[in-house]
């Protein structure tokens, strides 16, 4: 299981991130990065639930 609220802070500091960007490309660009940082956090817990 992935903490509900990790993913809740990634996404409550996309969305200021979003309030605050108003330049889509900086926008796609950051997203993009959270995506792949939740991502990685995500298998990362999932590598090391089946490791323990």
């Amino acid at each position: 299981m992935v903490p509900a609220s990790g993913l809740a802070n990634a996404f409550m500091s996309m969305s200021s991130i979003i309030g605050m960007v108003g330049h889509s490309e900086i926008l796609q660009e950051i997203t993009s990065l959270l995506k792949r940082s939740i991502w990685a956090q995500c298998t990362f817990d999932l590598y090391t639930l089946h490791t323990s």
